[in-house]
């Protein structure tokens, strides 16, 4: 017969310890031999392990992180509460699926692998709110046998407040090399105006020569223009302006060349007088670069829409929708980046300083597109100015770049 137990037992000098032992009936009559085995040591060790994996569960379970555990097949078996609300997801949706389940809906960059892991980025949409988010991967091999850790972080405001701080620092650099290039240019500009204008009607000019430099002339004074507004060296001043009396102007300045392409232009406006408080030539200038893409952008003929109205907020709203060949979706969002461009002329500068200008007015441009239908840029303004710090600062730039 044999027995078998664990007991707590104190030595002399009052340390306690656990003894396993083993009792048997032995050979020789009525005799029992017990063994005696200290396993303190092991009963700490197993104490302690057990103390590991509670932290660890810990940790897993209550990281801000998404954290998943993989197996050498790739299957998912075990999954975080932020795990799931990254990716939108029930934890029973996720586990025992293959990773690539949820890799398929997302645009992953990954870098080489190495000896313990490998890290990358990747891209998906946010089926609520519609916003475009970046996660950062790492995977860590063999955290215990035939197991794998990937961590995930949403890193997508810091990826946007990067690419902001790029922009901002790209725009600060071309408007320093826009005021210098507008500066050099139109000084001597003004000087070849002014002799156009004393060979204007000249009977000993080609008069056909002289009018196609005179076009020439205003094309270069256009981009003049937008190195002025990119470089904010003008003084300008907000002005209440009748938005249809304006959108007259530019269709009527368009017309011609809109008539070239075969172009139709549609005019909608909710009501006879819609005010805004802006600066007239800045605005201007903004509806008018987003009228030419248009009108670029339908080589063989279309209409141009041009709607004008006011929503339930009081924002002055312009819509241009034109018929062409639309604009990519993973494309949109490079609008307004400085030589980025929509057609296969100009240097994109144009609607680099749309968006500036609209953003200093307190506004915004929304863009939708489908390819092969066409693209509506809407324009949103609001309809008063408030004197702050935007309309401020560029009034007392402005100042001091004159007095400069």
């Amino acid at each position: 017969m044999k027995f078998e137990a664990i007991f707590n037992s104190q030595c002399s000098g009052g340390e306690k310890k656990q003894l396993e032992f083993t009792t048997k009936k032995s050979g020789y009559g009525d005799l029992y031999l017990t063994i005696y085995r200290d396993i303190t040591e092991r009963k700490q060790m197993f104490l302690e392990l057990k103390r590991s994996e509670e932290r660890f569960r810990q940790l897993f379970e209550r990281a801000l992180d998404g954290m998943g555990i993989l197996n050498n097949k790739g299957i998912i078996v075990k999954v975080n509460r932020a795990f799931c609300e990254l990716f939108q997801l029930q934890e029973n949706e996720v586990i025992d699926k293959h990773y690539s389940s949820l890799e398929n809906e997302c645009d992953i960059i990954w870098d080489h692998p190495a000896e313990l892991g490998r890290s990358g980025e990747g891209k998906r949409m946010n089926d609520q709110t519609g916003v475009v988010q970046t996660f950062s991967f790492a995977l860590s091999y063999h955290i215990y046998p035939e197991h794998h850790l990937v961590i995930i972080r949403d890193v997508t405001q810091i990826k946007n407040a990067e690419e902001h701080l790029r922009k901002t620092e790209t725009s600060h650099v071309l408007g320093d090399l826009a005021a210098g290039v507008a500066h050099e240019i139109r000084n001597p500009l003004s000087t070849v105006k002014g002799f156009l204008q004393m060979l204007d009607g000249n009977e000993a000019v080609n008069q056909e020569l002289l009018k196609v430099v005179g076009d020439e002339m205003e094309q270069l004074e256009e981009t003049i223009n937008e190195f002025l507004l990119l470089s904010k060296r003008e003084f300008v001043s907000y002005e209440t302006v009748h938005m249809n009396h304006l959108m007259r102007d530019l269709i009527e300045r368009l017309s011609k060349k809109a008539a070239e392409y075969s172009i139709d232009i549609i005019e909608v406006y909710s009501h006879t007088d819609i005010q805004c408080v802006c600066i007239s030539s800045h605005i201007k200038q903004v509806i008018m670069n987003i009228m030419n893409n248009g009108i670029e952008a339908m080589p063989h003929g279309g209409q141009l829409r041009i709607s004008l109205f006011e929503n339930s907020e009081k924002e002055v709203i312009v819509e241009v929708e034109d018929q062409g060949v639309g604009i990519p979706k993973h494309l949109i969002n490079k609008l307004g980046e400085p030589y980025y461009q929509t057609s296969e002329k100009g240097t994109g500068l144009g609607l680099m300083v749309c968006y500036k200008v609209i953003k200093e007015h307190g506004g915004r441009i929304d863009v939708t597109s489908h390819e092969g239908k066409g693209t509506v840029f809407r324009i949103i303004l609001p309809s008063s100015q408030k004197l702050g710090s935007n309309q401020e600062n560029q009034e007392v730039k402005s100042g001091r770049d004159k007095v400069d």
